[in-house]
């Protein structure tokens, strides 16, 4: 990256849960995220892990951890925060009229597997640290609190617990050194007259990435004492310029890839008012293309190999109970997480789903045979696989008859694997997960459909989250979503997935029953149907546009052939045309990820300019000050 990309900041997020969510500022090493507030008397850094994850019903991911800094009262000039895209460090610096310039970095390595903290001033200063156990006691064990203990030994800060509905151990630990006096306490870290000085954090639990997790609900892997000791130990090493030097190689491997320009210039406004010139309709090409790194920062910050896949909030919650639990929601929310993955060259930051799917395949298969025996009334020992649309570090969902979302949420998900094949064409690759994944998804497809007249059409669908009455109605004990025979979503994964299964059998010689079955019944789905409205039926009952569920509904189901699929194109002109229609219906204003949908829909029906319209309606109007995007709220998926 050549230019000084920068997300600049005037004045210090606010301590509390709305100054996290629109103005703290995000990095992370994938298995752990960590939120800057770049506070001058009381510095606070959040960190999250997805593996510190209660059930949904007692609110999924909860905050891990928090770092405190105490410094002394001080009158101070010239104060800026931000976080550098160039090198993926967060600062903050400002002139101290006693301590003169005071000049604080951090960052969070994926190859020492720490957050490093470090503190340059021109004249002595004195600062406390402390390691925090967030929401400890806050709520009974019972409703998903934890437990916790701080201490301190001859390496610094110790926190350790668990979180008992999950049997799981988690520990953490907090190193200093500096250049003055270092007394160990109970429960700081006491610095005395140190000009330099670095913070070292690491973290880890008992959490392990396995088949088993999935059927137990629970941590099944080892106390992570002797790994967080080994890590904190491998760190403290190594100099501050090597561990920065460690990151820095590793975050530009990726980072510097790309190189996207709109203009020579740096504007070297902050955040705020960059986003207030941009509302007010002035050109910043500058924030153009830090939102377009921002993104890539935040896979790279979120998704690595090691850790979990990034989650609705990628990996930073500072909540006891996260907005949808931060999960993994498949019914377009992660899949939307690795668009950019391929296309952006970052195909390293899908590792970790690759993994996770290959962790939850088992019990995905059992959840398949569950749906087609009890549901569906079919016997049959080989039924592929499915996932509905809620997923955690414990746990997948399978289908269920009040499902929101039909059996396409299996071939939506199997789409992401079609993708990391064509992009990258490895061999290994199309064997192990792209051919297991459509493959097994066909076997499953097959059992979910009924044959009226020539058409073969999915018996059980619905369209993701449409609703019977056509809005949400609160405190109904069963939301009345709207289940009928065939819908677009689950006919255009029907045939989306048997053309991409074909291909990859014939690539791999591989013919069976499940693709003779499939050659059968492929031309025989009913994926596109024209309305008298001109738009793409959403249902084949459907006459004119709008006549069932929510008009300007946040989803696009009826158009997943057309993003992320390929079945819509200019191949396809008339299906092109009604999908242009169809988007002009559904219309601009929607969620912040909706809206992301909507401008990637438009880009693949070739109406740019529409497209470049959505992108200012994204930052003027979904977007925080600190370029998360806003649901709301926070849902990162709209940044992807």
């Amino acid at each position: 990256m050549k230019k000084d990309l920068c997300l600049r900041f005037k004045e210090e997020a606010p301590n509390s849960i709305e100054g996290w969510e629109k103005y703290s500022l995000p990095i992370g090493n994938g298995r752990f995220g960590a939120s800057v507030f770049g506070g001058v008397r009381l510095e606070r850094v959040q960190i999250t892990t997805n593996e510190f994850a209660n059930t949904y019903r007692q609110g999924g991911v909860s905050s891990f951890m928090e770092i405190h800094l105490a410094f002394e009262s001080q009158e101070i000039s010239d104060y800026e925060r931000g976080l550098r895209l160039q090198d993926g460090v967060c600062y903050s610096q400002y002139i101290s009229k006693k301590s003169g310039p005071v000049v604080r970095e951090c960052f969070y390595s994926y190859p020492d597997k720490a957050f490093v903290y470090h503190i340059r001033s021109s004249k002595p200063i004195s600062f406390k640290a402390e390691l925090t156990i967030p929401y400890l006691g806050d709520r009974s064990v019972e409703e998903g609190g934890r437990t916790g203990e701080m201490i301190s030994d001859e390496n610094g800060l110790l926190a350790r617990g668990t979180l008992p509905s999950r049997s799981l151990i988690y520990e953490a630990r907090l190193s200093g050194a500096g250049d003055g006096l270092l007394e160990g306490k109970s429960n700081c870290l006491e610095f005395k007259d140190v000009k330099e000085a670095t913070l070292i954090f690491v973290g880890g639990t008992s959490y392990q990435l396995c088949s088993k997790t999935f059927f137990t609900h629970k941590a099944e892997g080892e106390d992570p004492h002797q790994e967080v000791l080994s890590a904190l130990l491998n760190a403290k090493r190594q100099s501050y310029e090597e561990l920065y030097e460690n990151h820095k190689k590793d975050y530009q491997t990726l980072m510097n890839r790309v190189e996207f320009s709109l203009s020579k210039e740096i504007d070297c406004r902050d955040m705020p008012s960059l986003l207030n010139a941009y509302r007010k309709g002035e050109d910043v090409p500058y924030l153009e293309e830090l939102y377009f790194f921002f993104g890539r920062h935040l896979l790279i910050s979120s998704s690595r190999k090691g850790g979990l896949p990034s989650s609705l909030q990628g990996v930073w919650s500072a909540h006891d109970k996260s907005p949808w639990g931060s999960g993994f929601w498949h019914n377009i929310n992660v899949q939307m997480n690795y668009w950019p993955a391929f296309i952006t060259n970052l195909a390293e930051t899908f590792e970790p789903y690759k993994d996770f799917f290959k962790a939850y395949l088992p019990k995905a298969m059992e959840n398949a045979k569950e749906w087609v025996d009890d549901v569906l009334g079919k016997e049959s020992s080989d039924c592929g696989w499915t996932i509905g649309t809620g997923a955690f570090a414990y746990e997948i969902e399978g289908l269920n008859p009040n499902t929101h979302s039909g059996p396409g949420t299996g071939g939506m998900t199997a789409q992401l694997f079609v993708d990391a094949y064509d992009y990258t064409q490895e061999e290994t690759l199309l064997k192990e997960y792209a051919f297991l994944a459509s493959h097994g998804t066909a076997k499953f497809f097959l059992k979910c459909v009924k044959k009226y007249g020539d058409a073969y059409l999915c018996s059980f669908s619905a369209s993701p989250e449409q609703i019977l009455s056509g809005h949400w109605e609160n405190g109904q004990a069963k939301q009345q979503y709207y289940h009928t025979v065939g819908c677009a979503f689950d006919e255009q994964w029907l045939e989306e997935n048997a053309r991409n299964d074909l291909r990859f059998a014939k690539i791999l010689g591989v013919s069976d029953e499940t693709t003779k079955e499939e050659g059968r019944e492929a031309s025989h789905y009913s994926p596109v149907e024209i309305g008298y409205s001109g738009q793409i039926k959403e249902y084949g009952e459907e006459h004119f546009y709008g006549e069932i569920g929510e008009y300007g509904h946040r989803h696009l189901s009826q158009l997943v052939g057309l993003m992320p699929g390929n079945l819509i194109s200019h191949n396809t002109p008339a299906w092109l045309d009604a999908a242009k229609l169809t988007l002009q219906y559904r219309g601009d204003f929607s969620t912040g990820w909706a809206l992301a949908h909507r401008l990637c829909s438009y880009a693949r029906v070739g109406e740019g300019d529409h497209a470049y319209l959505l992108l200012k309606n994204l930052l003027r109007f979904k977007t925080h000050p600190n370029l998360w995007d806003v649901h709301p709220p926070f849902q990162i998926d709209g940044n992807f």
